[in-house]
């Protein structure tokens, strides 16, 4: 009879310590797609009590502000990670990131069929 006293207590203390651990897990993995410190951010989500660190957290990584959709605009076509759009080089494999006409040197866009500086049909 004893032992089941205990039952309640040891299925709170689980609670208490495995529901942090997930939580913690899911901003550590989650965190980066958002260009968010992870560090920092699964420590506010496991550290601050009754779930207001995690509801924060989603807030700030899902409004416009952190949003990676303002803050990445195309992906590396050598590497295929995402990068700023005002960048001209990848960061992480070094490959240009600008396309240029092959017969007048300028820079062009990618989807254009034409070079409007020489008018050299493009790819």
């Amino acid at each position: 009879m004893r032992g089941l006293f205990f039952l309640p207590i040891a299925g709170i203390g689980i609670f208490v310590i495995f529901i942090p651990i997930l939580i913690g897990i899911f901003v550590y993995n989650d965190a980066p797609k958002y260009n968010m410190d992870r560090l920092l951010w699964t420590l506010i989500c496991v550290l601050v009590p009754g779930f207001a660190g995690l509801i924060v957290y989603i807030i700030m990584s899902r409004t416009n502000v952190s949003s990676p959709s303002n803050t990445y605009t195309k992906s590396c076509p050598s590497c295929g990670k995402r990068v700023e759009k005002e960048y001209s080089s990848c960061p992480y494999c070094g490959s240009s990131l600008e396309k240029y006409c092959p017969s007048c040197g300028k820079k062009i866009e990618e989807e254009w069929s034409v070079c409007p500086y020489c008018s050299n049909k493009l790819k």
